[in-house]
């Protein structure tokens, strides 16, 4: 859309093969690759461009391979392959197409990255990190409405910051299935210390995601912890061990906010002592 003026560039290179009737659309076969090399795309209403981009599939009647794909963005960067497996003809815009009695896709994947930060790249999903970043919100950015597919695969990031918070070789399983995403198996690094814990979200309502979780955070320093979610700052200094659950429902922060719940127990061992006030 004009809308933000995108501009979108690149090399695409496509070798296809189509077999299959104009008079039903069901039967229709692809055949071929699609690379793309040195892409970018940039959006006055994106909080970042895509300053590269690049990609290469493979398409057959049954699966799309995804070789790899690739992204950079000025703070972060992503990395993707897998394959979708039975898109067509569910994908494919026919209007009359009944899609109960047909297979449903399933996309199998690896995601990882370097660096993601989820305060620049979705300000607008982060609570309270969007009412610092006015560029973009769900009202002005035209939402990718996610297909009615299944999923499962892994992801791996060295570093992710999502509100302010930064977690390291952070690791995790995914499962897609009946608009319900499912995050579990997942632990990594935070504040000197580990955290593990399950998240599954909830899309049959798009416009009220709803989320429920668990967490276990290991031998954590209660200081940075403290200085990052309270006012009481440098007061107290040791190892701190949490864990406990949560639900909440929304993409909007405060919505966010206003419906979370969590019910959690904390223990602290080996305080190293006060400082003054």
């Amino acid at each position: 859309p004009s809308k933000g003026n995108p501009n979108l560039t690149g090399d695409l290179q496509v070798d296809l093969q189509l077999s299959g009737s104009v008079n039903d659309l069901s039967l229709f076969k692809p055949f071929g690759k699609i690379i793309v090399q040195n892409g970018s795309y940039s959006d006055d209403l994106l909080p970042e461009k895509i300053i590269n981009f690049n990609a290469q599939m493979t398409v057959l009647p049954d699966t799309i391979i995804v070789h790899n794909f690739q992204a950079e963005f000025e703070t972060s960067d992503a990395s993707f392959r897998g394959k979708l497996i039975d898109p067509f003809p569910f994908l494919l815009p026919i209007k009359n197409l009944n899609r109960k009695k047909i297979k449903k896709p399933l996309f199998v994947f690896k995601f990882e990255s370097h660096r993601f930060d989820m305060d620049k790249l979705f300000p607008e999903v982060v609570p309270g990190v969007g009412e610092e970043n006015k560029t973009a919100s769900l009202d002005s950015v035209s939402t990718i409405i996610l297909p009615d597919i299944d999923g499962r695969g892994t992801f791996a990031f060295d570093t992710l910051i999502y509100s302010r918070v930064e977690l390291t070789s952070l690791k995790g399983k995914v499962n897609i299935k009946d608009k319900k995403i499912e995050c579990y198996d997942v632990n990594g690094n935070v504040y000197s210390g580990k955290i593990e814990g399950s998240t599954t979200i909830d899309i049959t309502d798009f416009n009220n995601p709803q989320y429920v979780g668990t967490f276990n955070a290991i031998q954590i320093e209660v200081n940075d912890f403290a200085n990052r979610f309270s006012k009481f700052h440098n007061i107290i200094f040791g190892k701190i061990n949490m864990d406990g659950s949560y639900s909440a429902v929304g993409w909007e922060p405060e919505q966010f906010l206003n419906s979370l719940t969590m019910n959690s127990t904390s223990s602290i061992r080996q305080e190293i002592g006060r400082a003054h006030v």
